[in-house]
């Protein structure tokens, strides 16, 4: 996918529906200079979920495979969290496997992976509760 293509998704994205929602959770992001973000990416729905992609050490509050997903205080709001280790199996494998040039677009196609397993959570109900 080319630079000018990936600007303009991420343009259509801010400005959709949920794009107040979004603006504001980037800030928090770019603010807190989270070290374990990995993505947000909400729903095309207006008041659709929005799901923050982190990584966390490895514990037994986490699935051994895939996401845990938490719901947050804001409404439609969650967390999926991944096993730091899941993610560094991934980046060693793509490292060790794929050529440089691919190295990138095989880790955003993970990243899309790592959402999807997370939209089906939470439209199964397989949510957990923070509070």
């Amino acid at each position: 996918m080319s630079k000018k293509k990936k600007w303009d998704e991420f343009v259509k994205f801010v400005r959709g529906p949920g794009g107040p929602r979004i603006r504001k959770f980037m800030k928090e992001t770019l603010e807190e200079d989270m070290d374990n973000f990995l993505f947000l990416a909400n729903s095309e729905e207006p008041d659709g979920p929005i799901i923050r992609g982190m990584h966390f050490p490895d514990s037994d509050l986490l699935e051994p495979v895939g996401c845990t997903v938490f719901e947050t205080a804001e409404k439609n709001v969650y967390i999926a969290a991944y096993r730091k280790s899941s993610l560094l199996e991934i980046l060693q494998t793509i490292h060790e496997m794929l050529p440089e040039k691919l190295h990138e677009p095989v880790w955003e196609k993970a990243m899309d992976n790592l959402l999807a397993a997370a939209e089906e959570k939470i439209a199964a109900g397989d949510i957990r509760k923070m509070f």
